[in-house]
């Protein structure tokens, strides 16, 4: 049996321990122990106070971000010293999952939701994170406030450095209408090093800011457009797809209804050798995207599944056989024929249970492809046919791999 003095010696030989694993032990800490372990002792906060520390200041959990102050995050900004280069101010999918989904605006008063990204407030927090690489913030879980125009100039004029912008707003929330293209016209000529833009639900942004996006963001790789919206359409992605030769992802909600098969002949034909991942609308055919796509040899995920039509079994047989890297498609389910309706469900009841997941999964906003997110389960509610990587070997006649079935 252990005494207490055994016990507790692993605790007390830390003050002993050589910095660099120390270091690595504060390296492992959430923001909040780190924070408290800054009042222990003058050995360990020395340490806790190197700006390596926090370059990455992220809320990853519903429990790390309950109760969070802004006050109490502006100091933690500040005691980077300017070394920030990633602020993750966005829910997870489990902090989603735990406050349920809620569809529109609570009635939050607009200053109780955009206390630090407006006027001086939006130039301290730029100053504060002069080398930010990556910022992903949601106007419902940042307590310093969602973005807006003030913010994206600021952030345009004091972060040059940034590759990585993710901005999520609640469906139909008031504070969307302070981001415009305004904002993001300016953002893109002072941060031209951007790679990557996921804009969700942010209603009052139109192609004037994907033109400058593609003016000034060459180097672009990917775009991600959540949520439902008529100010997005064809003439300001072709303009874009064509103007990034560098863009790999297209990740699009199937809400997005004035982007049509123009701007999928403007992808297969301007980015068909590079394009890795792309997620199509309902305004397209599936029978078009089979297609043209079949020329994007890089294709590794292929999203359909609000497109319309029938699937052509020939086209996916030639489109699987034109990209051998292709490991997932996802289709629409088909009617009375497709398996999964075999069973005597209807189909009308399939397609109304499949409207209500499609707006649930927009509103969640597009899965970052490769990232923490997982692809929605996929099931006959969904209407949606997924190919897996064993079945898309298998229409391409490679009879010696194994399987991985097909799900509904």
């Amino acid at each position: 049996m252990e005494t207490p003095s055994e016990a507790t010696t692993p605790f007390m030989d830390l003050h002993g321990a050589h910095e660099s694993i120390v270091c690595r032990v504060l390296d492992a800490l959430d923001l909040r122990t780190r924070t408290a372990v800054l009042c222990t002792c003058s050995r360990l906060k020395r340490l806790c106070e190197r700006p390596e520390l926090w370059r990455r200041i992220a809320f990853d959990s519903a429990d790390e971000q309950r109760g969070l102050k802004a006050e109490w995050l502006l100091g933690v900004l500040g005691r980077a010293g300017g070394g920030v280069e990633v602020l993750h101010l966005a829910r997870s999918r489990e902090a989603r999952d735990a406050e349920g989904q809620q569809r529109f605006c609570d009635g939050l008063k607009l200053g109780q939701l955009l206390p630090h990204t407006q006027g001086p407030g939006a130039l301290r927090l730029a100053a504060l994170c002069p080398r930010l690489v990556h910022l992903s913030v949601d106007e419902r879980a940042s307590c310093l406030g969602g973005m807006t125009d003030d913010l994206a100039r600021a952030l345009g004029a004091r972060c040059p450095a940034l590759e990585t912008l993710e901005v999520y707003f609640e469906r139909y929330s008031l504070p969307s209408e302070l981001l415009t293209d305004d904002g993001l016209i300016a953002l893109s000529e002072g941060c031209r090093r951007l790679a990557s833009l996921t804009l969700v639900n942010c209603d009052h942004v139109s192609d004037r800011a994907l033109y400058a996006v593609a003016a000034n963001c060459r180097g672009l790789r990917e775009l991600q457009l959540g949520g439902y919206s008529e100010n997005i359409s064809d003439c300001g992605l072709t303009v874009l797809i064509a103007s990034c030769p560098a863009l790999r992802v297209l990740w699009l909600s199937g809400k997005l209804l004035k982007v049509t098969d123009t701007t999928l002949a403007a992808l297969a034909r301007h980015r068909g050798p590079g394009l890795a991942r792309a997620k199509l609308t309902r305004s397209m055919g599936v029978g078009a995207a089979l297609r043209l796509l079949a020329g994007c040899g890089a294709l590794v995920e292929l999203d359909a599944r609000h497109c319309r039509g029938e699937v052509d079994e020939a086209a996916l047989a030639a489109l699987a056989l034109a990209c051998p890297k292709l490991s997932r498609v996802v289709l629409p389910l088909r009617g009375d024929g497709d398996p999964a309706n075999s069973g005597g469900a209807p189909a009308a009841s399939a397609a109304g249970q499949a409207a209500r997941h499609e707006d649930e999964e927009d509103d969640e906003g597009p899965r970052r492809p490769g990232g923490a997110r997982a692809p929605p389960a996929c099931s006959a509610s969904s209407a949606a046919r997924t190919l897996l990587e064993g079945d898309v070997r298998r229409l391409q006649g490679l009879q010696g791999l194994p399987s991985l079935g097909v799900s509904h």
